[in-house]
């Protein structure tokens, strides 16, 4: 029976909160971390001993529609060279045939997988920066310039958005008349 289990028969009924997961985690993780444990799962990931081979190449297929080419290649527009040990029609001779006609025709080949387009560059959002420390006193100078900057350019060059809303209204009279004010009395401090 696992702790887990013991913890809901103790507990009929209750849910398992966040708060309950310490107190079962801490009586199973000194048995799940033993030496030979650790050793089990370097070896099974094959990271030690070193195993290039420990993943077939049918565990990347999942992530292989959503690949996408280097942008960092240097013929950007040179189509996507796929590796074959088929030999193609060129390459087969007479008495290859006979081979070539015993390999099996994947889905991909009659019919292949759409590929994920290139990433988008956007020009919108953040401004792209360098890390620093924004309370240093030159660098804040700089930010502090920067926003001026823009305050400024604001209102020199105001938006159509709020010029429009910025309009007084013609069917309603922004300030009520006097008649219908209320003096206001001044409030006195306390002493």
């Amino acid at each position: 029976m696992s702790t887990c289990d013991s913890w809901m028969v103790n507990h009929p009924g209750a849910k398992m909160s966040i708060y309950d997961i310490p107190p079962i985690v801490r009586t199973v993780l000194p048995l799940a971390i033993t030496p030979s444990n650790i050793a089990a799962g370097f070896q099974a990931t094959g990271i030690f001993p070193f195993n290039r081979d420990i993943f077939p190449e049918s565990e990347y297929m999942a992530g292989y529609v959503t690949d996408r080419p280097d942008p960092t290649a240097q013929d950007a527009n040179s189509e996507h060279v796929r590796c074959s040990s088929r030999p193609t029609s060129e390459q087969a001779s007479p008495s290859d045939s006979e081979e070539v006609s015993g390999y099996d025709v994947s889905p991909e080949d009659v019919r292949p997988l759409p590929k994920a387009g290139p990433r988008k560059v956007s020009m919108k959002g953040r401004r792209k920066r360098k890390s620093a420390i924004l309370t240093d006193t030159p660098i804040k100078r700089a930010l502090e310039e920067e926003k001026c900057s823009k305050m400024s350019a604001k209102q020199l060059f105001p938006s159509t958005k709020k010029a429009k809303s910025q309009r007084p209204t013609q069917h309603r009279d922004p300030q009520p008349s006097t008649s219908q004010t209320k003096p206001v009395a001044k409030k006195q401090p306390l002493v």
